[in-house]
């Protein structure tokens, strides 16, 4: 600029920042719900399905890092349950947390000598804890027709159909190393599961 013969100049400087296209979004509410016969498994499934990440706390020192897990409740008890979703997206991050609480009233264990009563009758599961195999009667087996195990955390481990046999279902187990499952049993009219220990 001039004015009266001086001149003057001046130079301003500001940063601009281009991001590479949209940022990540990250949402961390999820439901939950529990299986009717039994109120200590619960399934947990995440509001949003994209997310790289998925950490889950359970309230009871149980985490898992699975989509949407089912999770045994060993106690029953009123359980804080969070769930941290991270994402990334063009070069960016993002994180959410969200915590909500899960009543779990009962919990049902398979018992050697206890029939395990259900709506649709009772089913006897021994020996507990077993080593190979499971042996099954009683009321509920003739309309089971696929036998699923899950871990702690619910992993699908084993899928298998389920048919009795002179009213007995047997399954062997025998590959699986020792520790604490979920047996579900499913049929057009059944959809039980039991906690189960391996020695």
């Amino acid at each position: 600029n001039e004015l009266n013969g001086q001149n003057c100049t001046d130079t301003w400087c500001d940063t601009v920042v281009v991001l590479g296209g949209t940022g990540p979004e990250c949402n961390a509410e999820f439901q939950f719900n529990a299986l009717e016969q039994n109120a200590d498994s619960v399934h947990f499934s995440p509001s949003q399905t994209d997310a790289n990440h998925y950490s889950w706390h359970f309230g009871d020192g149980s985490t898992s890092d699975h989509h949407d897990p089912w999770h045994l409740y060993a106690e029953p008890g009123t359980y804080v349950a969070c769930l941290t979703v991270t994402n990334e997206l063009n070069g960016q991050n993002c994180t959410d947390t969200w915590c909500d609480t899960v009543v779990v009233s009962t919990v049902v264990e398979a018992t050697e000598g206890i029939a395990q009563l259900s709506q649709v009758g009772t089913l006897y599961v021994w020996p507990q804890p077993f080593e190979d195999e499971l042996h099954l009667s009683g009321g509920v087996i003739a309309l089971v027709e696929r036998a699923q195990l899950f871990d702690q955390v619910g992993r699908l481990l084993d899928d298998r159909p389920a048919r009795a046999t002179s009213g007995q279902l047997i399954l062997n187990y025998a590959s699986l190393p020792p520790g604490m499952y979920v047996l579900r049993l499913r049929g057009a009219s059944i959809d039980r599961s039991i906690r189960l220990v391996k020695r």
